[in-house]
Parts: structure tokens; sequence; C-alpha cells
């Protein structure tokens, strides 16, 4: 069961482990200018994205956004402020990079993030 603080990507817990998570805000609009000279701006939508930062990740953790963004499509991502209270968004995952720390089977990475956007 999901707790306070957890992030889902589908069934998929994230692990917690040196993430930052920052949630922003896209805007579709179409920006021009009148007769007169006038700038005007036409919102069509607010959407949100979503960025996961990891200083450090293991090899395990990254293996799951591997996972995730393999499979493509639309993904559920579900965000628990408490153990009840939640928020779920339907987004797409963006491509990564990732830098390679430690050279081992368990390897560690750094900086590391996956960018979600709000469908």
């Amino acid at each position: 069961m999901a707790a306070a603080g957890d992030i889902l990507i589908g069934a998929v817990t994230l692990s917690p482990f040196g993430r930052t998570f920052t949630e922003g805000i896209i805007e579709l609009s179409r920006t021009d200018r009148t007769a007169s000279g006038r700038l005007v701006k036409d919102i069509y939508a607010v959407k949100k994205t979503f960025t996961l930062e990891y200083d450090v990740i293991t090899n395990a953790a990254l293996e799951q956004y591997a996972t995730i963004y393999t499979a493509g499509g639309e993904l559920t991502l579900t965000e628990y402020y408490t153990d009840a209270l939640s928020n779920v968004y339907t987004v797409l995952m963006e491509p990564y990079d990732k830098t390679r720390l430690i050279l081992l089977d368990s390897g560690l990475w750094v900086g590391f993030t996956a960018t979600f956007n709000e469908i």
C-alpha cells in the first residue's frame, strides 16, 4: 500500500532515495500582435509537468525508469500527500540522459532526471 510521500507510475513505486520532485506548469498558447501593435495572448490549455531528479541513483532504480519509458504510451502518475490523499495524472514520459558514476554490476548513476508531461 502506498504511503505519504510515495510517487507511483502505474503500479511501480519510484525510489525515494535522493529524489527531488518538482511540479511545474506548461502553458499552451498563441501570442500575436493586433493591427494596432498591441500584444495579445490566447491560452488554450494549462498542463502540469513533473520532474524527478536524482543526485545519485542505483542501477535497479534506473531499470525501473527504463522499463517505464520502454513501455511508452500514456502512464498514470500518482503522488501521495498522506496515506489517503493523492493526486492522479495521465502523463507521457520524455527521453532521459544518465551518467555512470561507478562501473560495477550494481552501478551507480549521477545526474538522472525523468520528466513527465500531463496529457
